[in-house]
């Protein structure tokens, strides 16, 4: 038998020149891939990339379908059906130990009371704790006094630094036994004498200033210089500012739910980096948190909060007041609001702005706490419930406007003349419930374009799913809930106007039908001038 390739013919298939001069070069082909080819006739270049350019189509194709499955799951918008009211206890029910709802003001809090600093990047920092400083500042609690803490980085210097990994929080807390007085508490430690921290403190205007350096020369190119900064700022209890403002390149800005101050003006928190999280304990989980009703030993008091930051995480419980602002470009935004009354003094709408352009936003309001209470409230006769509706969600005007560009919005609100929710390419999830006044009941055909209520959301590529709830009638003059069957109805249409009576038949005779004398009326008399004129005719 032999090899296959002993079978082929001595001479070739196609004529051969031979006048051609012969280099001495073989260009036969392989035996091997000769073997390929009568194995498998189909298999050619062309059949080969074709069967590429299916498979790598099938990868992408694959991969978009997982991503795009994956990315709907996990926005899938579960809470608008689920609400949170049933988790949310009501003010004044008795609590647990850790949010004070026994009447106990929490003053000790292990994850702050250690003592102790670490590096929040273990791995990453030199291990070395080289300075450890601890520097306090009084501070005057006060009508007329403002408070400002500044955290900022030096200027470039020098050629081959390392950058300087700064770590730690502004932290918030009220003053206890075995605390110290009004003051602030500044903790620093660093691992080189290299790191030096530039603090000023103008004890005039209440200011202090912390100053890290951009950079040092370190040689070392596996381990960075790092800096970990812990500022306590005990409050008193009956603690009063005009202003009260905090500015952080890296440093977080954490209020314990056992803070309780009050600010004629304005509460401003910003970051670059650093975490913003309200009524914490250190240990309560977030998605829980924004669920539950802030403890009572909790009060920020001040009709205008703005809170801000450039990529970190914006969490806890904020009261509404007269104005909130919540807003991060790239971090994310999980916060529960509580409204809290009008000022009697300078009445205002309660305006909450949100805003995110990449991250998630969820704003919970404890509407459907609200809703239960009411109801309990008009079964048991007014007023035999536990605990008002009013104190859930207090009878104002509200107006809200929450928008973010890539991604979702969901959430629970109360609404009332103005409401915009927009998103370009991500989902729009929110119950909705309306606190109207009661004069506005039955009267929507007499109300002025100005006045009329705006609920408008706007969506690019998302989905939008909103549910509003039964609208709630309020008495904004008595600041209390009024009862379904108080709300006066709305006045019936008017009658429609009588249709005209029709015309009057008008009789129709073809031409050409009856006798022409018809024409002349019968019975007439005939005078003088008619025999007369009959006789000339004649």
């Amino acid at each position: 038998m032999g090899r296959p390739e002993e079978a082929q013919g001595l001479l070739a298939n196609q004529p051969q020149s031979m006048g051609g001069p012969n280099d001495g070069l073989n260009y036969a082909t392989p035996v091997w891939r000769e073997r390929v080819r009568r194995r498998l006739p189909f298999l050619n270049w062309r059949n080969c990339r074709m069967i590429f350019l299916g498979l790598l189509l099938l990868g992408v194709t694959i991969g978009f379908l997982v991503s795009s499955i994956g990315s709907v799951r996990d926005e899938k918008p579960k809470e608008p059906f689920t609400p949170p009211g049933s988790k949310v206890p009501a003010v004044g029910d008795p609590g647990t130990p850790d949010n004070g709802g026994d009447g106990d003001v929490p003053v000790t809090y292990p994850p702050y009371d250690d003592g102790g600093l670490e590096w929040e990047r273990t791995h990453y920092c030199k291990k070395e704790k080289v300075n450890e400083r601890e520097t306090k500042f009084d501070v005057d609690f006060s009508r007329g006094r403002n408070l400002t803490f500044i955290q900022d980085i030096g200027k470039e210097s020098g050629s081959h630094n390392q950058d300087v990994r700064v770590s730690g929080d502004v932290i918030f807390r009220r003053v206890g036994d075995g605390t110290p007085g009004p003051s602030i508490v500044l903790q620093t430690v660093t691992n080189d004498d290299l790191l030096s921290i530039n603090v000023e403190w103008d004890g005039r205007i209440q200011e202090l200033k912390v100053v890290v350096p951009r950079s040092v020369s370190w040689p070392d190119t596996k381990l960075w210089p790092c800096v970990h900064i812990r500022a306590t700022v005990w409050v008193p209890a009956e603690g009063a500012l005009d202003s009260l403002s905090v500015e952080n390149v890296h440093l977080g800005i954490l209020l314990l739910d056992n803070l309780a101050i009050e600010l004629t003006d304005y509460a401003r928190f910003r970051t670059v980096v650093g975490r913003i999280v309200a009524a914490t304990n250190g240990k309560n989980k977030i998605e829980e948190m924004i669920h539950t009703a802030a403890p009572e030993s909790f009060s920020l008091k001040s009709r205008y909060i703005e809170v801000k930051t450039t990529s970190a995480s914006i969490s806890g419980l904020w009261p509404l007041y007269d104005y909130l602002g919540i807003e991060t470009i790239s971090g994310t935004i999980r916060a529960g609001v509580e409204p809290k009354a009008v000022s009697e003094t300078d009445p205002a709408p309660a305006s909450l702005y949100v805003k995110s352009m990449s991250g998630t936003v969820e704003v919970w309001e404890p509407v459907h706490k609200a809703k239960g209470i009411l109801a309990e409230q008009q079964a048991a006769q007014e007023g035999m419930s536990f605990i008002s509706a009013e104190a859930v969600i207090p009878p104002r005007d509200y107006r809200v406007d929450v928008s973010s560009t890539s991604a979702t919005i969901k959430g629970a609100l109360a609404i009332s003349s103005k409401t915009l929710l927009h998103t370009t390419s991500g989902k729009i999830a929110f119950d909705l419930l309306p606190v109207f006044d009661k004069s506005l009941a039955g009267s929507a055909a007499a109300l002025a374009p100005k006045d009329m209520m705006q609920l408008e959301t706007a969506s690019t590529s998302g989905t939008t799913v909103l549910r509003i709830l039964d609208p709630t009638w309020v008495d904004l003059e008595q600041g209390s809930y009024v009862p379904v069957g108080a709300v006066p109805a709305a006045p019936s249409p008017p009658s429609p106007p009588s249709p005209p009576s029709p015309p009057a038949p008008i009789d129709y005779i073809p031409i050409g039908d009856g006798d022409p004398y018809d024409l002349i009326r019968p019975n007439l008399p005939v005078t003088d001038d008619d025999a007369t004129v009959s006789a000339a005719a004649a």
